[in-house]
């Protein structure tokens, strides 16, 4: 995803299998869970979602 403010793209961190996020998508027929971080976490995105235990930002992948 490209975050408009840095200029840059950001790539999104998955769990594949079980996820255990409640934010999830499916693509192709196959369920991926969106990780939700604390907005101050190091690898939290600047992309933020409510939930029941508070706001929370999606996880971004660590680099290489």
């Amino acid at each position: 995803m490209f975050d408009a403010t840095t200029g840059q793209t950001v790539i999104i961190n998955t769990q594949k299998g079980t996820p255990t996020s409640p934010l999830r998508i499916v693509k192709e027929g196959v369920t991926y869970g969106i990780p939700l971080v604390d907005p101050g976490g190091y690898y939290a995105s600047r992309i933020y979602v409510k939930t029941p235990s508070g706001t929370k930002a999606l996880q971004m992948c660590p680099g290489p």
